[in-house]
């Protein structure tokens, strides 16, 4: 998913022709956020494989985050068809 999110997001920084034009939008932003969360998460869990399995499971938490786009997602989605 974090793959398809980063491109989707590249897609809109390129239509919107900037950062700034494409971060006003707060959906934009939000979706902004979770891709850099998503991407420190999956630094994070590779540098600390198992070093620490408590960090690890919070760097777990973090990324299920990420879950709140698929959530948007879906949402509009369902708006389309209602």
């Amino acid at each position: 998913f974090l793959a398809c999110f980063t491109v989707e997001l590249v897609l809109r920084r390129l239509h919107a022709g900037s950062w700034w034009r494409t971060l006003r939008d707060s959906w934009n932003c939000l979706d902004f956020v979770l891709v850099i969360v998503g991407y420190a998460g999956v630094v994070l869990e590779y540098i600390l494989q198992s070093n620490n399995e408590r960090l690890l499971d919070s760097v777990r938490v973090l990324r299920l985050v990420r879950l709140v786009r698929i959530v948007r997602v879906f949402r509009f989605f369902h708006n389309l068809n209602g």
